[in-house]
């Protein structure tokens, strides 16, 4: 097989892999639903905490996964040989627009950045350009997340104590090193 043909198959199972698991996670709530269990964000939430704890994904991205499983057809999904990512850009359309930025992806070639870039431009919103400050903020924002996602998501006892510290201090030191370049 060709190489670059090799790397399409590669994303396309990545896609459907991603798929998947939105779909497993998706599953998974509807069966609290049919076990007659309250309705409610603490059940959901039950269900997104063990799917993390199994696939070993931050909550986050289990919630994105099953957020894009819920809101895209699977025959749109299949219509278009487009990654998870381009998926999840326009998830939040209804089906209608959903098809269509798909298809200008399609078509074009576009990639994840320029498809954001071009949706935002229809909708009249102008890319800002953020500072390298910025950038570096919001960089210690996302590993000061981790590290409090980190430290909420363990257990605190004493056999974990040196798998914390280590995962403590990974995340220290890329907050130092954003902070640095500030």
């Amino acid at each position: 097989m060709e190489w670059r043909e090799r790397g399409k198959k590669l994303m396309k199972d990545e896609r459907d892999r991603q798929w998947a698991l939105g779909s497993w996670i998706v599953d998974g709530e509807r069966m609290k639903e049919a076990a007659a269990i309250t309705v409610n964000q603490r059940f959901k939430n039950a269900v997104y905490k063990a799917a993390a704890e199994i696939t070993g994904h931050s909550i986050a991205t289990i919630k994105s996964l099953a957020f894009v499983v819920r809101n895209v057809d699977e025959e749109v999904k299949d219509e278009f040989q487009v990654s998870f990512a381009h998926l999840k850009l326009v998830a939040s359309e209804n089906q209608e627009r959903q098809r269509d930025l798909l298809s200008q992806v399609a078509r074009s070639n576009l990639t994840v950045a320029e498809a954001r870039a071009k949706m935002q431009h229809s909708a009249g919103i102008k890319p800002e350009k953020k500072s390298k400050a910025d950038r570096q903020a919001a960089l210690i924002i996302l590993y000061g997340n981790k590290l409090l996602e980190a430290l909420n998501h363990h257990e605190w006892d004493s056999s974990r104590h040196a798998e914390l510290s280590w995962k403590i201090l990974e995340i220290h030191q890329a907050i130092a090193e954003a902070a640095e370049n500030l």
